[in-house]
């Protein structure tokens, strides 16, 4: 917003990072809301700004998510997508903000049971 010298940049950028905590909507709606926006001034410009969110957006979803996902939770960006898709079927919105730590939990717990059921048969084969 503010390359393209968009009034209320920051307000926008603002809001745009507080909905990005939620999951697929949340930065569609601001998308669209200050596409909108600065539609009414200058066609030019909402088309650079469409562009440029789209493009932003995909490197931010297909690349950094899933790299700094597994990174810090240690989940597979497979399982990030799954359960962000299960959490919201099943809980709704707040389904899809709880997904990722609940999975990781999970996850975490499945790995130490399976981690300790072969140590156990390691033992158990060398007695």
């Amino acid at each position: 917003c503010y390359v393209l010298n968009i009034k209320y940049a920051v307000s926008f950028g603002l809001l745009a990072g507080v909905l990005n905590m939620v999951p697929i909507i949340g930065p569609v709606a601001v998308g669209a809301a200050v596409a909108i926006l600065v539609a009414a001034t200058s066609w030019t410009k909402a088309m650079f700004f469409i562009i440029a969110f789209i493009i932003i957006q995909q490197i931010e979803g297909y690349i950094l998510s899933p790299v700094l996902t597994k990174k810090f939770i240690g989940l597979p960006p497979v399982l990030v997508l799954i359960s962000v898709m299960v959490g919201a079927k099943l809980w709704g919105f707040m389904g899809a903000l709880l997904a990722i730590p609940v999975a990781g939990i999970l996850f975490e717990f499945v790995r130490d049971f399976l981690k300790k059921r072969k140590e156990e048969k390691e033992q158990a084969t060398v007695l």
